[in-house]
């Protein structure tokens, strides 16, 4: 099962965030991971566009949640967007360890497609 999925099943929080509106600030405490249920964002590196994002199930804020550092980008809502948010990622993943699996996938690709781009420049 997906991450996504699993979040359905355990119903976990959800969070909303209307157009224009900051999920995450780039050099602000992490801590929560966001998994976009709906919307679309625009993720920014020092005020840079470096992607817009609308596709269900993509994971905001778990590299500085993981590492226990500060978030490295910032993400904002360009619609009006639904987040599952996981408060604590280790002790989620802890909790239900499947989902490290699906998360491991998603990095690896996200790593993938970041190696892409930088052969390509």
């Amino acid at each position: 099962m997906s991450l996504f999925m699993s979040l359905q099943v355990l119903d976990q929080p959800r969070k909303t965030f209307s157009s224009g509106e900051a999920v995450i600030k780039e050099s602000t405490p992490g801590g929560t991971v966001y998994v976009l249920i709906k919307g679309e964002v625009k993720v920014t590196l020092q005020d840079k566009e470096v992607a817009t994002i609308s596709s269900k199930g993509q994971i905001f804020g778990e590299i500085a949640s993981i590492r226990s550092c500060n978030y490295g980008a910032t993400v904002t809502a360009l619609s009006d967007c639904e987040f599952f948010v996981i408060p604590n990622i280790i002790t989620y993943l802890k909790q239900n360890p499947e989902d490290a699996i699906s998360m491991m996938k998603i990095l690896c690709e996200r790593i993938a497609n970041m190696n892409e781009a930088f052969i390509e420049d």
